[in-house]
């Protein structure tokens, strides 16, 4: 910049920069990073669609539920969950009811008592009537020797073959019936039998295992068939289920190999074992706006090794993602 002064003479007087600000800068490189971070994201959410198929699946565990075949109120249960248990070792006692009878009456001096009854009446007309064919054959006989009537030899015969069989009828039914009251007094000896319901029950476990889940505590009441303590065997199956849509049926088959994803980053491999129908029954088929809703495919997934089934073991109850390539 060049200014006059009164002489007449020209000064230079320097124009200087302009202050440079950098925030600009910095949002432009912002954006560009944003809008690439965006692209980038896409082109990979679309290279994963092109190239594999994914689905949402369950980890789960084979478990089994202990509890008592008669209700009862628990004691002496010392299991806590967490907690590693052999086979048949005692996890709790179930008292039966107080007000439940320990013995109840043999149910075969019963039936004995009936068949004795029957015997005796059945044997009183068996008598009867022996008594009655002995008179008839009396009568018979005086006919007989009066030579009144000797055309009837052959109903004299069938009275005497029926008389005999009616004897030999009476005969075994009186040793049936000796029989019947021999048995009898020898199970009135006898204890009566204890009821099973109104028996201390154990409940053990039927394998080594670990506690899962203990439901109940001491003093409280279970009912019977109420799980009491949930166990997982310490080498329990370990299986995924996994759900798919129908149309893609053709592309999993028994056999292949994927890839499973977990919540905490990691992965593993598993093998589909089988693929099945997920389709509701009649009566609780789902409809949407009177259009019934597709059915879905279930695909059972197994551990393809044993640090595979170990790892997935881990993850019980929880969600994973099952990826297989296209």
């Amino acid at each position: 910049m060049k200014l006059r002064n009164r002489k007449g003479l020209v000064n230079h007087l320097p124009e200087g920069q302009a202050p440079v600000r950098r925030a600009p800068q910095l949002t432009r490189w912002l954006y560009f990073g944003l809008l690439l971070f965006v692209v980038g994201y896409l082109g990979y959410l679309v290279l994963q669609y092109l190239l594999y198929v994914e689905v949402r699946g369950q980890v789960e565990v084979d478990k089994i539920q202990v509890s008592p075949t008669h209700g009862g109120q628990l004691r002496e249960l010392t299991v806590t969950e967490g907690m590693t248990v052999h086979a048949k070792q005692r996890l709790a006692v179930v008292d039966p009811d107080a007000r439940c009878a320990p013995t109840e009456p043999d149910p075969r001096l019963a039936k004995l008592d009936y068949d004795i009854r029957l015997l005796a009446v059945r044997l009183a007309l068996q008598r009867q009537q022996l008594r009655q064919l002995h008179a008839e054959r009396r009568r018979y006989d005086l006919r007989r020797a009066l030579e009144m009537d000797g055309s009837r030899y052959r109903d004299m015969a069938d009275l005497v073959r029926e008389l005999d069989k009616l004897r030999l009828d009476i005969r075994l039914g009186e040793e049936e019936l000796q029989l019947k009251r021999a048995t009898r007094e020898q199970l009135a000896a006898e204890p009566p039998p204890p009821r099973p319901e109104c028996q201390p029950e154990d409940l053990t476990a039927p394998f080594a295992a670990r506690v899962i889940t203990v439901q109940r505590h001491n003093h409280e009441y279970a009912g019977r068939g109420q799980p009491v303590i949930t166990l997982e065997a310490l080498d329990a199956a370990v299986r995924i289920e996994a759900y798919a849509d129908s149309r893609q049926y053709a592309r999993w088959q028994a056999g292949d190999r994927v890839r499973v994803l977990f919540p905490d980053g990691t992965d593993s491999e598993g093998v589909v074992e089988a693929v099945q129908s997920a389709a509701y029954n009649t009566p609780a088929r789902q409809w949407d706006e009177y259009v019934p809703v597709e059915a879905r495919l279930r695909i059972h997934l197994r551990p393809a090794d044993r640090n595979a089934s170990r790892h997935w073991r881990t993850f019980d109850r929880m969600d994973v993602t099952v990826r297989m390539i296209r």
